[in-house]
């Protein structure tokens, strides 16, 4: 009597392909990558083009390198964004080394000034990017 192999898993429907997507940093992410693939698919019939260009949207909603939660937020995103194939993992090295700096800086916090005559003295006020094309 020979027994018939079970697999381990659940059926594939049956199990939450995209638990990640749990984090509201990552459903974000790729909410946006996703419409701005159908939309640009729709318009260019390229999913190499639709692919670089929603590559591009994730990238672009990530949170910013501001705070602990959201470099948290970020890492989670881009390592989402390698495992499924969004980003090369080239350019996830890099989005993660940004983050390990980024971490490092908000670690040491911000560094004391001596005096507000002394900043006053030594800073120089530039216009902005902004400020200069538009006058």
């Amino acid at each position: 009597m020979t027994n018939a192999l079970v697999p381990i898993t659940a059926n594939p429907a049956e199990i939450e392909l995209r638990p990640a997507l749990q984090n509201p940093a990552i459903a974000r992410c790729d909410q946006i990558r996703e419409r701005v693939f159908r939309r640009v698919y729709k318009q260019q019939q390229s999913r190499a083009v639709a692919n670089l260009d929603a590559s591009d949207a994730f990238r672009e909603a990530m949170p910013p390198l501001d705070s602990h939660e959201n470099i948290r937020n970020f890492i989670a995103c881009v390592g989402f964004a390698m495992a499924t194939g969004v980003f090369l993992e080239e350019t996830g090295l890099h989005l993660l080394h940004a983050a390990q700096v980024a971490l490092r800086a908000a670690a040491q916090g911000p560094k004391k000034q001596n005096s507000a005559a002394s900043l006053n003295s030594k800073t120089e006020i530039l216009p902005s990017a902004a400020f200069i094309e538009n006058n």
